[in-house]
């Protein structure tokens, strides 16, 4: 595809070939026509570059949901209130059984010292908003 500085380059070779200008009419007509297609390439990369930021941030978010879905291990991280849904978490304890804890009560079980040792935890869903 032509750029606009070589089409007028174009234009003014094809003016000077010909005599009398006998063709200005068709000429203007071809390079509006090449400038049009040239827009709409612009117009295509444009959209291109913004469906690919797009793809990209929905990428990301759907990494960071993922993420939160994921296990935590208490020997990597130990949760804060900050990890809560109604300051609590779903633990996952030794023995296999899952139950929501705060995470004072974590930290304190995380030797087993009453039998039940928290191995892993993860955030809560949001609750519904109906």
């Amino acid at each position: 595809m032509l750029t606009k500085p070589e089409l007028v380059a174009l234009a003014q070779i094809i003016l000077h070939a010909l005599p009398d200008h006998e063709y200005l009419d068709e000429i203007d007509d071809a390079v509006l026509q090449l400038n049009q297609q040239a827009q709409m390439a612009v117009d295509l990369a444009d959209t291109n570059r913004l469906l690919d930021d797009a793809n990209a941030m929905i990428r990301a978010e759907n990494e960071r949901l993922r993420a939160a879905q994921e296990w935590v291990k208490v020997s990597d991280r130990l949760p804060t209130f900050d990890d809560c849904i109604h300051g609590k978490v779903l633990c996952l304890f030794a023995n296999g059984v899952m139950d929501t804890w705060n995470p004072i009560l974590i930290e304190t079980h995380l030797k087993g010292e009453m039998g039940l040792k928290v191995t892993h935890w993860k955030p809560l869903p949001e609750p519904p908003k109906e």
